[in-house]
């Protein structure tokens, strides 16, 4: 973003680049070099030589201490952001974006092309002649608009619907974290090794403290996929509920709760001092302060009394009825949901059991197609989760 717009000199010590880069390059360039060309397109330079022994670029290089083959290049979206850039600006002043889209898609050809784009089926190509330019080609897709956000309901009393995952900290440790969905009032365990057994032993001694919930949540690691963990929860008659796979939002309480302990570990890493010991004073003060939600602090509705901590204050407090508080969550999600869903622009999704939809696939580089080539067919819908088969 430094550069655009600006006139700068690119110094290497590469001599042919200054040739190739220049309007008086002659010769037919391969493919890899035009792709160079016109990634660059949008920056206005000149390119100098410079011997290797005066670069100082050079000399860097070799002052590295570690492989560079174990380091990974992030991809860039520089070149697509341009081509956006240059799509919607070319759009004339007597039409928009959205009317040219509709036009494209009652033309063969570019609909054919457009398929071939996103699914990565170039064989079905009836203009051979493209082929040669097909990795030049690009769409701008209008993504689909996110569903309407569906609250969870507060259950009627404390520990009876519990949702609980893994997080990876930086120093190799996992936090075990476990949330209760009335009180929003969770527990942590520090592991080395998140194997079935150890999150099974873990539960129990959480289990021990607060009685056997209901129902837990939990995504769908292979911790909690396997049969150790299955085998247990239904010795003690907890439901299992799994969310949908890559959806971590279905997830959201126990997900938000990871994100302010994954801030709290970096800040005492930042200051050097023990994250264990500020994650301990992290959830004193949590625990004993009125949640932004329920109005209560989340160890009072927990377990019906306030904890004494060393902030004076008033003892004899009567806590508010559960009625109210369940008036309190449902009126505040309320108005989460109406700004969230306007902000969103979502809609309520029409898909029922029968009809035929394209899955999204795991994308490993940029050439991986966003869905897969054959269709589905949707089986069964529960909520906003939707089961397909081929």
């Amino acid at each position: 973003m430094y550069l655009y717009g600006t006139d700068f000199t690119l110094l290497t010590d590469h001599k042919p680049l200054e040739c190739i880069y220049s309007t008086k390059s002659t010769g037919r360039a391969s493919a890899r070099i035009h792709r160079w060309v016109l990634r660059l397109q949008s920056y206005k330079f000149k390119v100098k030589y410079i011997a290797g022994k005066d670069n100082i670029a050079d000399s860097l290089s070799r002052l590295l201490c570690i492989k560079l083959d174990n380091l990974q290049s992030q991809p860039t979206n520089e070149s697509e952001k341009y081509i956006r850039f240059v799509a919607l600006n070319a759009t004339p002043n007597a039409l928009t974006t959205k009317e040219i889209e509709r036009a494209s898609a009652d033309d063969e050809e570019i609909s054919e092309i457009r398929e071939c784009i996103l699914y990565n089926q170039w064989h079905k190509l009836s203009n051979k002649k493209l082929l040669a330019i097909k990795d030049e080609l690009t769409c701008i897709c209008n993504p689909e608009k996110p569903e309407p956000i569906k609250p969870t309901d507060i259950p009627t009393a404390p520990w009876q619907h519990i949702s609980a995952d893994l997080m990876l900290l930086p120093t190799g440790d996992y936090l075990f974290v476990v949330v209760d969905y009335y009180s929003r009032y969770f527990e942590v365990d520090t592991l080395r090794l998140t194997t079935a057994d150890k999150i099974v032993k873990s539960l129990r001694k959480m289990f021990l403290t607060h009685g056997l919930p209901i129902s837990n949540k939990t995504d769908n690691g292979p911790q909690f996929i396997s049969a150790v963990f299955k085998e247990y929860l239904e010795s003690q008659g907890i439901s299992h509920r799994r969310v949908t796979p890559l959806w971590p939002q279905a997830n959201g309480e126990v997900e938000r709760q990871n994100r302010t302990l994954l801030k709290r570990v970096r800040i005492a890493q930042a200051e050097k001092r023990n994250w264990r010991a500020e994650i301990d004073k992290f959830l004193i003060m949590y625990r004993t302060t009125p949640h932004s939600v329920t109005g209560v602090s989340p160890a009072e509705l927990m377990f019906k009394r306030k904890l004494r901590t060393k902030i004076p204050g008033i003892q004899d407090h009567v806590g508010e009825e559960d009625l109210e508080v369940s008036d309190r969550d449902r009126e505040v999600k309320g108005k989460m949901k109406m700004y969230a869903d306007v902000k969103r622009n979502a809609r309520e999704c029409n898909i029922v059991p029968g009809d035929m939809v394209l899955l999204k696939r795991d994308r490993k580089d940029k050439l991986t197609p966003t869905f897969h080539s054959e269709p589905f067919r949707v089986v069964e819908r529960t909520g906003n989760a939707v089961t397909v088969s081929p």
